[in-house]
């Protein structure tokens, strides 16, 4: 499978068209199509736009998947939550990450702060 194909999957799973993708991201229809069809190919910047607007990874539109797995489940959840919020919802929940971190007592022993 292509990435144009797994784009393409990805978009028609979320009953998304092109246009409306597009309007998402900013980048044009006719391009978007291009993609789909395997006859551009979209640079690391492009899947990530794309990957943001369908609320999915990188991975998922690139066909790997992760080399490692995180046995801790509270870190999953975490990230899983992380990957359906928007941009802004990302955002923000990086800045109530980083209010939490400010407080020693929430932090783990040997951090430091200034590492985010």
């Amino acid at each position: 499978m292509t990435i144009g194909d797994s784009i393409r999957i990805h978009r028609l799973t979320l009953k998304m068209t092109q246009a409306e993708l597009s309007q998402k991201t900013g980048i044009k229809q006719p391009t978007i199509s291009a993609i789909e069809k395997g006859v551009n190919k979209p640079s690391i910047d492009t899947v990530i736009l794309l990957s943001d607007a369908m609320n999915c990874t990188v991975s998922d539109l690139i066909g790997q998947t992760a080399r490692t797995v995180d046995p801790d489940p509270m870190t999953a959840r975490l990230l899983s939550a992380f990957r359906q919020l928007n941009t802004a919802g990302r955002q923000f929940l990086i800045q109530q990450a980083e209010t939490v971190l400010a407080q020693p007592a929430f932090r783990q022993e040997n951090t430091i702060q200034s590492a985010i």
